[in-house]
């Protein structure tokens, strides 16, 4: 009987290896060459409040609101037998409400990530493979440095570069999947912050030096085929923001605490640690289109809001 289930979940895994994978987790999985591997997930967001720089958490006060709606589109296409080029782009519609009724809100595209991949290890008999790429942040968002007055930050202003490693591996009816990225941040120059003149924050300066810390971003995920067509999805993702710094151009003092003191209801220039776990369901129709839901919520926080996500998926091959 056991050798029964085993050879049964491992023909229904390897009849969706092509397409299989979950919902924000890439693995090994490189697009088929010549073909476009496109997928869409839809974030909608009800915070309910935010942890500080202890990560002890509080609970919004009375009249406060947060409610985001993102899509994250991730387009690969095939351009070999074994690599790929990934464009990762965010749309936000951001609204955050006050105790005393004002709002401030965003809507428009976050920042974009162009990725070049190739599989550098593949054992068929596993379904495993090794995946090594790298990767460019372009800063197509507009950050908090460069905001009009009652808005929100859509991306964080930096140009980054990172070094991606992904694998996947089939072990005892799962498909496991993991992903690491490392980004180096790059600084810059800037004469505003949240919708203010530098020199109306501290008088007599006029620009602040940003300086941000490195980003570490982990994923691991596991998916169980219940049938042919049927996919349970468990997921853990995290994100590690660095310490950044600021200073004053004119006087070289610190000036990170100043910008932090404005208010702004964005961690954006802070250490933060955000780790989630999801957990959902995956159908798939054939060997080209997949779709799926689920829900996260958050088991470690630093620096970020704590909120229940609810997660649309999907995965289109053509």
């Amino acid at each position: 009987m056991r050798i029964r289930l085993k050879v049964f979940l491992f023909l229904a895994l390897a009849a969706g290896v092509t397409l299989a994978s979950p919902f924000l987790t890439t693995g090994g999985a490189i697009a088929p060459q010549g073909k476009n591997d496109l997928t869409v997930n839809m974030f909608y967001n009800q915070y309910t409040g935010s942890a500080d720089d202890n990560g002890i958490y509080s609970s919004f006060a009375a009249g406060v609101t947060r409610l985001d709606t993102s899509f994250l589109i991730d387009l690969k296409y095939g351009t070999g037998r074994d690599s790929d080029i990934e464009i990762i782009l965010p749309y936000h519609k951001l609204l955050y409400t006050a105790a005393n009724g004002s709002t401030l809100a965003a809507e428009g595209v976050g920042d974009m990530i162009i990725a070049g991949r190739s599989k550098t290890n593949e054992n068929k008999k596993q379904q495993g493979a090794l995946v090594l790429g790298l990767g460019l942040k372009v800063p197509t968002g507009k950050s908090i440095f460069r905001l009009d007055p009652g808005t929100l930050a859509t991306g964080t202003g930096t140009w980054d570069v990172g070094a991606i490693t992904s694998m996947q591996e089939s072990n005892s009816g799962f498909l496991l999947y993991t992903e690491l990225s490392f980004w180096y941040r790059f600084g810059f120059n800037a004469n505003r912050f949240n919708g203010r003149d530098i020199s109306s924050i501290s008088p007599g300066e006029t620009v602040v030096k940003f300086m941000p810390g490195t980003l570490l971003k982990y994923d691991v995920g596991a998916e169980f085929s219940l049938a042919k067509f049927l996919s349970l999805i468990g997921e853990l993702n995290g994100e590690v923001y660095y310490e950044n710094r600021a200073e004053y151009m004119n006087s070289g003092a610190n000036a990170l605490a100043d910008l932090i003191a404005q208010g702004s209801p964005d961690f954006t220039v802070q250490r933060s640690v955000r780790v989630k776990i999801i957990a959902g369901a995956k159908i798939y129709l054939g060997d080209r289109v997949s779709f799926g839901a689920g829900a996260s919520f958050p088991v470690t926080l630093v620096n970020a809001y704590g909120n229940m996500t609810y997660l649309a998926h999907l995965r289109f091959i053509f």
